[in-house]
């Protein structure tokens, strides 16, 4: 019954990863589609992490005792 398994498990990952024809295509500016992409992503996470960090900032430095204003 293993060996069963086991030749079942190696058809199984030979049909995965060798398909017989893939009909794909990418345009020459599918690449620069997905880094703009991918940057836009970085650039909404650091502006988020950046708007609660001046959030936080300021909720300690109205508090203060030093304001000079």
């Amino acid at each position: 019954m293993k060996m069963i398994n086991a030749l079942f498990f190696v058809v199984c990952l030979i049909c995965l990863f060798c398909p017989a024809e893939a009909y794909a295509y990418l345009n020459p500016g599918s690449g620069s589609d997905f880094f703009q992409l991918i940057m836009s992503f970085f650039a909404g996470i650091l502006g988020g992490i950046k708007l609660c960090f001046k959030k936080i900032t300021n909720i300690f430095r109205k508090n203060s005792d030093n304001d000079y204003e």
